[in-house]
């Protein structure tokens, strides 16, 4: 939501989620691009459809902008009151526009949505596994994790993938 919009402040204290359901039919609101993740599946599951809602029927106004910074920018200009993004993108949005980024207001963050995992088969022998982690847990070469604004890489439990998992059901369901 842009910082200057007349219900930022409404809007998180109800929970931007909570918000948006309430207030669609007076809202204009921007998806990315449906085959985003993070800006399309994951607000459509968690936040519409388990709130029973069709996003193309409650809203005032739908589009889809085509990407993360589209949709940054349609709240930045005020072209939209709400648009779907991701933590990524509104960092970089950052760096390459400072003054835009500014305008955005994160009203609302779904849970984590893990990403880049780094898997080997089950049979691997163990010492290659050990090996394999140790050079990823103590990874530190600052040359390479600098320009990608990585800090390194954290072990994963295989319930992390829990809202993957979800996901997949739900698009197997709608499918």
């Amino acid at each position: 939501m842009n910082k200057d919009h007349p219900d930022l402040a409404k809007a998180k204290e109800m929970g931007g989620d909570k918000y948006v359901l309430e207030n669609a039919a007076n809202l204009q609101f921007a998806f990315n691009d449906p085959n985003s993740t993070s800006g399309f599946l994951v607000p459509s599951y968690y936040v519409f459809a388990q709130n029973n809602v069709d996003p193309k029927e409650a809203f005032k106004r739908l589009i889809f902008a085509g990407n993360h910074e589209a949709t940054a920018l349609a709240i930045a200009n005020n072209q939209v009151a709400v648009a779907t993004n991701n933590s990524e993108s509104l960092s970089r949005l950052e760096k390459t526009n400072p003054d835009a980024r500014t305008n955005v207001e994160t009203i609302w963050t779904s849970t984590l949505i893990p990403s880049d995992p780094i898997a080997w088969r089950a049979d691997l022998p163990e010492e290659i596994k050990t090996k394999l982690k140790d050079f990823f847990y103590n990874y530190s070469d600052e040359t390479v994790l600098g320009p990608l604004a990585w800090q390194g890489f954290d072990p994963a439990t295989d319930d992390l993938w829990n809202p993957i998992r979800e996901l997949d059901e739900y698009v197997k369901a709608n499918a």
